[in-house]
């Protein structure tokens, strides 16, 4: 099994690993599925004068960078922007430079959508990043839609409230700086099979704590001047890792547990309907969380499915599938390529 290996590129800079390069302390690269990307690179550097051009060429604030990860599961690279630098030297220590990193994503927050959209969820997410430079990737989304004033508000801030009522993901595509992807959390970007043998820890949890058995979400059609209604139950569930659903458990525990939501931005009932689903899915998937670390996987990027088997002595529950929320890549600190994977569950493994 060859070794996981992770490189920085920093503006135009050539590509250094980070345990080989003399003067990269630590690199982590974090990706989430409710957060952007970011990375924070710490170098350090003796105090003469010269080394001093290649610190500067370093502070390279505003400059692109790009991360690659080579391993047995493939090479992938994820880029993005310099947008924080910081120095700092402490006694008669060496010069230690710090530089903090945003997917590409982050160029469209101060982006603003001035216009009104018609259509679905996945329809407007399109229309608004064409406006704004971008080319989405949308998985359809349940319902019709409608119109969508969207004057004067941030893109992102859209695109994440379309998320969250659809319980989708929106990220840049790996590699990529304009392009978007708009979907489904478990497709996102395939699977990634470890075996638990590979672990170095693993942590596993499940809490009824802030489940619900129900979602009713109420809109006001306008044309008719009726309140239209859609709702989701247990039977919507994914049930991600086979087993029992937390909902089901929390309803046998203490019976029905129903939120509404009034007076929702729709006026169709699948519209409505498919709003409930997404806030069920998405209170449901709060019921199981486990973390694990691993040597190098480039393959664990957030939104894959995280295919777990087990040994002789270590199966269940952790020998199960899964659904990746956050992955970190790091290296330095007297530590190889390592990575850890935070994960999530609406049930239990089977």
């Amino acid at each position: 099994m060859a070794i996981p290996t992770i490189e920085v590129k920093i503006g135009k800079n050539k590509a250094v690993n980070p345990l080989t390069s003399g003067f990269i302390e630590s690199v982590e690269l974090r990706e989430g599925l409710r957060s952007l990307d970011s990375l924070t690179v710490r170098m350090a550097f003796k105090r003469t004068p010269d080394v001093e051009s290649t610190m500067k060429g370093y502070a390279a604030i505003g400059e692109e960078f790009e991360i690659t990860m080579k391993g047995d599961s493939g090479e992938r690279k994820v880029k993005g922007d310099i947008v924080e630098v910081r120095h700092s030297i402490v006694g008669d220590g060496d010069h230690i430079l710090v530089l903090e990193g945003l997917e590409s994503l982050h160029r469209v927050k101060q982006a603003h959508a001035g216009k009104a959209y018609t259509g679905s969820a996945s329809a407007l997410v399109e229309a608004v990043g064409k406006d704004a430079g971008l080319t989405v990737q949308a998985e359809g989304t349940a319902g019709t839609g409608g119109d969508f004033p969207a004057l004067n508000q941030r893109v992102s801030s859209l695109f994440k409230r379309f998320a969250d009522e659809n319980n989708y993901f929106v990220r840049i595509e790996p590699g990529e700086s304009t392009k978007v992807a708009f979907g489904r959390m478990n497709n996102s970007t395939g699977n990634v099979a470890l075996n638990l043998d590979e672990c170095s820890e693993i942590h596993i949890g499940y809490s009824l704590e802030g489940l619900v058995t129900k979602v009713s979400a109420k809109g006001y059609d306008e044309v008719t001047a009726k309140w239209v209604e859609g709702s989701a139950t247990t039977s919507a569930l994914k049930l991600i890792s086979g087993g029992t659903g937390g909902a089901a458990l929390a309803k046998k525990a203490f019976g029905e547990l129903e939120m509404f939501i009034d007076n929702a931005p729709y006026a169709a009932s699948s519209d409505l309907k498919a709003l409930a689903e997404g806030r069920l899915q998405g209170l449901g998937e709060r019921f199981l969380n486990g973390h694990l670390r691993c040597l190098g996987r480039p393959d664990a990027a957030a939104g894959a499915m995280l295919k777990l088997s087990g040994t002789k002595t270590l199966g269940w529950p952790f020998a199960a599938e899964f659904l990746i929320g956050e992955t970190i890549h790091s290296a330095g600190g007297g530590e190889d390529y390592m990575t850890t994977i935070r994960f999530f569950s609406d049930s239990l493994p089977s």
